[in-house]
């Protein structure tokens, strides 16, 4: 029974893996979009341009020019500007501040310097205008650009970490206590503010020591004060970034454990391995770079279970002793099997957490489900033999057979459950390993299971 269960979960993964492999690669397309380029000669081609729904900026991107098949692979040196969907990007060298925007009080304080480099990016526009112009480059963290007629600079924001010496001062405002502290430096935080005070020196109705370094009051403050100059023509806004939509679809194998004892069984009953299919709605919730998502989803699960244990129950005749070649027991052997199949209708409701961005990232899983029950067959089954085994000869005869079968617990119409799970997503393919337990003290609702789980991103498309 043990091999026959390995079997079938080995079965399953592999199903799984070759049904996901194919899903994979029908859904691993390109994502190309109308748009334009603008050459460094100030040329314009018009095509289609691969839109990745880039949450960093991109390195480079994929162009196809109208009338054409060939795929141009273009970076930052090769062109001034690009536009796809409801974006703009600019080339330009610049210097990209490397140094934490935040360093959160309460954690190790490490030696954190001042940092920066200098690069060819693709720089987002976020409001094209004359006479101002504002910019973002997210990486590790996010730098805004402002640009105006004569000046273009980098908004400065950050924290960094330094040893505390006599004239410096450390996050209470006391002074160092010695050449070895760690203190966070947070004097440059403000920064941007001034300098957006020299963008806008007459700006009425908006006030830069209330704007904070984010990409929405940013923006809010400089249309706030283009809505009370007649010198300016907006020809551009970003739209912000709010809540995305997705969709995913996943299946797996796993295994359910009964806590609750099903007759005459001390010990918990196994599933023999779970298959279960599903298709998720992906809510990315705005800010902190898409890390965060909700999901909802349903999900068809169907649990098989199995158990046998055999008894054997010997008795001795009186005869044994008189002549010992007639002697003769009765052996009386008992079959008790337990069936349990079972198929829900799952619906889940949870939370994903993105630890990193880019490609690959590892995640964590908290929700909870409830579980209808669609179909279900269960039965007790007892097969009792009595045999007449002669001790002389090793001859075995039936003297009886009963065999009784019954129907057990019926499984619970609706159950309740909370899963924890972790796992690593690489591109747009997730795999996940998922704790559940069962709400209730029933057989059916008593239960913990693990699951392995393979699900595909559907690809986005705005």
């Amino acid at each position: 029974m043990q091999s026959r269960a390995i079997k079938r979960c080995v079965c399953s993964l592999l199903l799984t893996l070759t049904l996901t492999f194919v899903f994979g690669t029908v859904l691993a397309q390109d994502n190309f979009l109308p748009g334009y380029i603008i050459k460094t000669n100030q040329d314009t081609l018009i095509g289609e341009i691969n839109y990745k729904d880039w949450w960093k900026n991109p390195d480079k991107i994929e162009f196809i020019k109208r009338g054409e098949s060939q795929v141009e692979r273009l970076l930052p040196a090769d062109i001034s500007a690009f536009s796809v969907g409801n974006t703009r990007y600019i080339s330009r060298k610049v210097t990209i501040d490397e140094t934490p925007f935040e360093i959160k009080q309460g954690t190790q304080i490490l030696d954190t310097k001042k940092s920066s480099r200098e690069a060819e990016v693709f720089l987002e526009v976020l409001i094209e205008s004359d006479p101002i112009n504002l910019y973002l480059y997210r990486h590790s963290r996010e730098n805004f650009y402002i640009e105006g007629p004569q000046d273009f600079v980098e908004l400065i924001s950050h924290e960094y970490v330094a040893r505390g010496l006599n004239n410096e001062r450390n996050t209470t405002g006391d002074k160092g206590t010695g050449a070895g502290t760690p203190s966070i430096m947070r004097e440059d935080a403000d920064i941007y503010k001034y300098q957006l005070k020299k963008f806008f020196p007459y700006c009425d109705g908006q006030k830069p020591e209330e704007t904070k370094y984010t990409q929405k009051s940013l923006v809010g403050f400089v249309l706030g004060c283009f809505e009370n100059s007649d010198q300016q023509q907006i020809t551009f806004v970003k739209k912000i970034d709010g809540y995305k939509y997705r969709s995913s679809i996943y299946l797996g194998s796993g295994i359910t454990s009964f806590t609750k004892p099903f007759l005459w069984k001390n010990e918990t009953l196994r599933s023999v391995g779970d298959i279960f299919v599903g298709y998720s709605a992906v809510i990315i919730l705005p800010r902190n770079h898409g890390k965060r998502r909700v999901l909802f989803g349903i999900e068809y699960q169907s649990i098989k279970a199995r158990d046998k244990d055999d008894f054997y129950e010997i008795e001795v005749t009186g005869t044994c002793r008189v002549d010992p070649t007639q002697c003769s027991r009765q052996r009386e052997f008992e079959v008790q099997e337990l069936k349990v199949d079972v198929s829900y209708l799952k619906f889940n409701v949870g939370y994903k957490h993105l630890f990193m961005e880019g490609r690959t990232s590892p995640f964590t899983l908290i929700g909870a489900n409830s579980k209808l029950r669609l179909d279900y067959e269960t039965y007790y089954r007892t097969e009792t033999n009595l045999y007449d085994y002669h001790i002389d000869t090793g001859v075995q005869d039936l003297i009886l057979s009963v065999t009784e079968e019954d129907e057990i617990l019926v499984p619970t119409k609706i159950t309740f459950a909370g899963f924890v799970g972790v796992g690593v997503q690489y591109k747009f393919m997730s795999l996940a390993m998922v704790y559940e337990r069962g709400f209730g003290r029933s057989a059916f609702r008593d239960y913990n299971s693990l699951n392995l789980s393979f699900s595909v991103e559907l690809p986005f498309r705005e």
